[in-house]
């Protein structure tokens, strides 16, 4: 039995179709994900205006907000994922102690916490003389969830004040302190 050519032409061209409609679904994802971190950073606006003693240069600018806006991803993700070793990209010293324990904590306890990310307002407070470490100020909007597997048990919006030290640590700025101003 022979196939007719029409046939033929119509069952390679669902074929290539087919694949090239996979290569795209594979290339999805990280597209999505590149978008969504870019308008991470968007989400984060920072003021070096008043910093002192030294003058926030445009370059430490950018920096701090990428780097800021990454360490915040990070803590999101390890913090809904309970996983550890996700925090040692944006964080050190006791805050990243205490981010790891508030995560062994959920793993024995069997939930996660969702972050949703509203938006920063970071104004650099004190940039020291040697260019090594910031003091910032961020009034954060965002929404903080707790989850029992995929189901939301509690739900909040949040306008947070924190006050975070940036340090220069490996060429990368990584977060010190980061805490939350109570009454703010």
């Amino acid at each position: 039995m022979t196939a007719h050519p029409r046939s033929t032409v119509s069952v390679r061209t669902t074929i290539v179709l087919i694949a090239a409609l996979l290569l795209l679904a594979s290339f999805a994802p990280k597209m999505l994900r590149a978008r969504a971190e870019s308008s991470d950073e968007n989400t984060i606006n920072i003021s070096a205006a008043g910093a002192g003693p030294r003058e926030v240069e445009e370059t430490t600018q950018k920096a701090i907000q990428r780097q800021y806006s990454a360490a915040w991803k990070n803590m999101a993700v390890a913090l809904k994922e309970n996983r550890t070793d996700l925090l040692d990209q944006s964080f050190v010293g006791s805050v990243r102690d205490q981010l790891a324990k508030e995560i062994e904590q959920q793993k024995k306890t069997g939930i996660s916490t969702r972050y949703i990310d509203r938006g920063h307002q970071v104004n650099v407070v004190f940039y020291s003389p040697e260019g090594t470490a910031l003091e910032l100020r961020d009034t954060a909007d965002i929404e903080h969830q707790v989850l029992d597997g995929i189901k939301v048990i509690h739900s909040e919006q949040l306008r947070q004040q924190y006050l975070v030290i940036f340090t220069l640590v490996e060429d990368k700025w990584k977060v010190r302190i980061m805490q939350a101003v109570p009454g703010a």
